[in-house]
């Protein structure tokens, strides 16, 4: 196979079976993992569906709140005028925004504020709406099973789809892809996601897809490697394998791969 790195070219004739079969191992872990994750957020996956939305009555919120409670509103509110500050949201998209927000804080172990900073976080990712609320069930199940805050999970899958240059409809598959891969290893989930800020932008560089990323960074995690170190550990090996060295050159060759510029020099 070709794989183009910047302005040169790797020509794999090498045998790699070693390594694919390390690799697929792995993957075959993660495949074979009866994901549990978020099932019990799958009715409320099904309530959102774009603007279409259908809530059911809040009042029971009304009067509940004591000193604690208080608090939390204003909280609230804060985040809801950050929302609208900073993605310039309509009054209309702010209403449904608010209801997913409280219907959030009421049928999940979040609070209606935890909610509003993961809606706040995939907004100023540059979701509109619909998008954002495509995305809150995959947030949800990744903040469930790592025990992570709404707001950084939301901006940790927001980051992994754009260093992969995945639409944000395809927040689940990270969300699952993630999960399975701490499922199947030592590593946390939270461990996955700091690896994958490190390393997501070369190995998309290198045409290495999120599901292989995550594979490699689970392996390490098995070798005691993990969090940040892991994904800078990994990024290290594959600039390493593109510098002009004398090292570098004889193990290519021995691998049985060539290396070449566009002009075939």
């Amino acid at each position: 196979m070709t794989t183009t790195v910047a302005t040169m070219q790797a020509v794999f004739g090498a045998d790699t079976s070693g390594f694919d079969a390390g690799l697929q191992h792995v993957q075959g872990g993660l495949t074979g993992l009866v994901g549990s994750v978020g099932t019990g957020l799958e009715n409320l996956g099904g309530k959102i569906t774009g603007t279409a939305l259908k809530f059911a009555p809040l009042t029971a919120a009304a009067g509940a709140f004591g000193a604690v409670g208080l608090r939390a509103f204003t909280g609230f509110e804060d985040r809801m005028l950050e929302i609208q500050a900073r993605t310039g949201a309509t009054a209309a998209e702010m209403e449904n925004v608010r209801q997913v927000a409280l219907q959030m804080g009421a049928d999940t172990s979040f609070s209606a504020t935890d909610a509003a900073e993961a809606i706040l976080q995939l907004m100023a990712s540059g979701y509109d709406l619909d998008q954002t609320f495509a995305a809150l069930p995959a947030v949800l199940d990744a903040a469930t099973a790592s025990g992570g805050n709404l707001g950084m999970t939301a901006d940790w899958i927001t980051d992994a789809l754009a260093m992969y240059n995945m639409e944000a409809s395809e927040a689940v598959t990270v969300s699952d892809l993630v999960a399975r891969a701490a499922g199947a290893s030592s590593a946390e989930m939270d461990d996955l996601f700091m690896g994958l800020a490190n390393v997501g932008p070369v190995a998309d560089q290198f045409n290495i897809p999120l599901k292989d990323s995550v594979a490699v960074l689970a392996a390490f995690s098995e070798r005691g490697i993990k969090g940040a170190e892991a994904g800078t550990q990994f990024k290290s090996m594959l600039t390493n394998m593109t510098r002009d060295t004398a090292d570098v050159t004889a193990m290519w060759e021995k691998l049985g791969i060539s290396m070449f510029d566009v002009t075939g020099a």
